[in-house]
C-alpha cells in the first residue's frame, strides 16, 4: 500500500499527572492492511474472542474486509465473508443474544443488511430471517443499534436519506417495524442516527443528523413514545449535518454532543459542540476555531488521547485531519505539529488501543482526493505512561457488546457520590458519522491513585468493582 514515510513527533502533553510528551510514530507500513480506494467506515471490535481488537472496513464499491489483529500492530486481512458491496458503515452489536458480534452494514443506493457472526470471523446473512425490510434503493449511512425498551435486546433505528427513517424492535432476534406506532415521521435526509441517553432519565434516546434544518433529538418518553425534542429550539438546526458522537467534554456528568457538519462535493460546515445543559436542554459551545473551519467532515473520534483525563477530538475531512486536545472545560487546542494526518484525505478514523499499552492509537481510511493518497494509515501513540484504566462491561447474560453502557469512575471510597465522579464514558460507539469504537472504556486516570468504578447497563442492571488500581484492563459484570 502507499503510506506516508515512517517519522515521529514530540508535542507538549498537557497531562496534569507530570508524565511526559505526548508521541506518535507512523507505522503504517508495518500493519500488513493493502489499500482500499473505496475506503469509508472502520468499526474495531475482538471478533474472535482472543482479547485484542480486530478491525471491520466498510468499503462502498469493493469488498469488505476483515483484519485480524495479530499483536505488534500487525493484522492479517481477508475478505468479510457475508459483506456487501456498497456498504457505507458496519454497525456492530450482539443483535441475536448469542454472545458473538454481529453487524448491521448500512448501505448507500442498495439494500441494508444484518450479518450474524459465529464468533471466528465469519458472517452470514440474515436480513430477511429477522424481519427486516429489503429495500433495493435505500440510502443509509450508519443506524443505530441500541436497547430503547429495556428489554436487553438490542433494536434498530434505520436513518434513510431518501425513503424516510423507520424503527424496529427486536424480540428475541426477530424485528417488528414500529414507526407509526410511537408517533415517528419517516423524514427523509437523514445519513446516521446515533442512540445514547441524553436526558437524564436512563432511557436511551435518538439523535439524527440531517442535510437540512430537520435535525431531530427524539426522547424516549416513558411510554413507549419518541418526541422530538429540537422543535423546541434551534440550537440543533444546522445545515449540512452527516454524523454525531456522544462524550462528557465539559466533565460534568452530562453527555454533550459532537456534529459532524458538510455535504460532500458542496459548501462545507464546521464540527460543532454542543453542551448538555440537563433534560434535554442544549446550548452552542463552539469553539471558534472550529466554526472557522467550513469543511466537509467526515469522522470525528473523542477519547483521551494524552492520558489527562479529558476528552479529546480527532476529526477526519478530505482536505486533511486534524486533532484537538481538550483543556478539561470543553475548549480545545489544535496540535500543529504531527506525523504527517494533516495532509491525508481522511473518511473513516478511530481512536483506540490496538497494541493494548494503555494509549489511544489512531487510525485513518484515506481515499484519493486531490492528492493520491489512499490506504489506511495507523499512527501509533507512545505515550506508555501508566495514566490510565480500560473497562470492559459485560452483562448480565455474559454479553462483552454493551451498547450505551454507562461506565463511571470515582475517587476510591467514594463510589455512587456524584459530587466526585471524575468521569463518565458511555459505550455508543458510533464517532461522527460511518466509523464505530469498541465496547471498551478507556480512561486517563493517575497511575499513583486508587479508584472505584460504576457500570449501569440499559436494562437497569449495575456491575460495581472497588479500589481499582490503573494500568491495566477490566472486566466489571453486571449483578
Amino acid at each position: 500500500m502507499q503510506c506516508l514515510t515512517i517519522c515521529a513527533i514530540a508535542l507538549a502533553s498537557g497531562t496534569s499527572f507530570g508524565q511526559g510528551a505526548l508521541h506518535f510514530t507512523d507505522v503504517s507500513a508495518q500493519t500488513g492492511m493493502w489499500s482500499v480506494p473505496t475506503a469509508w467506515g472502520i468499526t474495531a471490535e475482538d471478533v474472535d474472542s482472543d482479547g485484542d481488537l480486530d478491525l471491520l472496513m466498510a468499503n462502498n464499491g469493493s469488498e469488505n474486509a476483515l483484519f485480524r489483529n495479530e499483536g505488534g500492530l500487525h493484522f492479517r486481512g481477508q475478505p468479510l465473508i457475508g459483506g456487501a458491496l456498497s456498504t457505507e458503515a458496519l454497525v456492530p452489536g450482539d443483535v441475536n443474544g448469542d454472545g458473538n458480534l454481529d453487524l448491521f452494514g448500512s448501505v448507500w443506493q442498495g439494500p441494508s443488511n444484518l450479518f450474524l457472526g459465529d464468533g471466528t470471523g465469519r458472517f452470514s446473512v440474515a436480513t430477511e430471517a429477522a424481519g427486516l425490510p429489503t429495500i433495493p434503493d435505500g440510502c443509509c449511512g450508519g443506524a443505530a443499534l441500541g436497547d430503547l425498551d429495556g428489554d436487553r435486546d438490542l433494536d434498530l433505528y434505520i436513518p434513510d436519506g431518501y425513503k424516510g427513517d423507520r424503527l424496529l424492535m427486536n424480540g428475541d432476534g426477530f424485528f417488528t417495524e414500529v414507526t407509526e406506532q410511537v408517533g415517528l415521521p419517516k423524514t427523509p435526509r437523514s445519513e446516521a442516527a446515533l442512540a445514547a441517553e441524553l436526558t437524564g432519565d436512563g432511557r436511551l434516546d435518538i439523535y439524527v443528523p440531517r442535510w437540512d434544518t430537520s435535525t431531530a433529538l427524539y426522547v424516549n418518553r416513558e411510554d413507549g413514545g419518541l418526541e422530538n425534542l429540537a422543535e423546541r429550539t434551534n440550537v440543533f438546526a444546522a445545515k449540512g449535518q452527516l454524523g454525531a458522537c456522544a462524550f462528557d467534554a465539559d466533565g460534568d456528568g452530562n453527555l454533550d454532543l459532537l456534529c459532524v457538519g458538510g455535504r460532500f462535493h458542496e459548501e462545507g460546515a464546521p464540527l460543532r459542540l454542543l453542551t448538555n445543559l440537563g433534560e434535554g436542554d442544549f446550548a452552542d459551545a463552539t469553539p471558534a476555531e472550529w466554526a472557522a473551519e467550513p469543511l466537509n467532515y467526515h469522522t470525528a473520534c473523542v477519547g483521551d488521547i494524552d492520558n489527562d483525563g479529558d476528552l479529546d477530538v480527532f476529526a477526519t475531512t478530505l482536505s486533511g485531519c486534524s486533532l484537538w486536545l481538550n483543556d478539561g472545560e470543553g475548549q480545545f487546542t489544535r496540535v500543529t505539529d504531527e506525523p504527517g494526518w494533516g495532509t491525508l484525505p481522511g473518511a473513516g478514523a478511530l481512536l483506540c488501543d490496538l497494541d493494548g499499552d494503555g494509549d489511544l492509537d489512531i487510525l485513518v481510511r484515506a481515499r484519493p482526493a486531490e492528492i493520491e493518497v489512499a490506504g489506511e494509515f495507523l499512527f501509533r501513540n507512545d505515550l506508555n505512561d501508566g495514566n490510565w484504566l480500560e473497562v470492559r462491561p459485560i452483562d448480565t447474560a455474559g454479553n462483552r457488546f454493551c451498547h450505551a453502557a454507562q461506565v463511571r469512575v470515582y475517587p476510591a471510597g467514594a463510589l455512587g457520590d456524584a459530587a466526585r465522579l471524575i468521569a463518565r464514558r458511555d459505550l455508543t460507539s458510533l464517532c461522527g458519522w460511518c466509523s464505530y469504537a469498541p465496547f471498551v472504556a478507556h480512561f486517563g486516570l493517575d497511575a499513583a491513585g486508587m479508584y472505584d468504578v460504576e457500570i449501569r447497563f440499559t436494562d437497569g442492571s449495575r456491575g460495581t468493582v472497588e479500589g481499582v488500581k490503573p494500568g491495566r484492563l477490566i472486566e466489571v459484570r453486571a449483578q
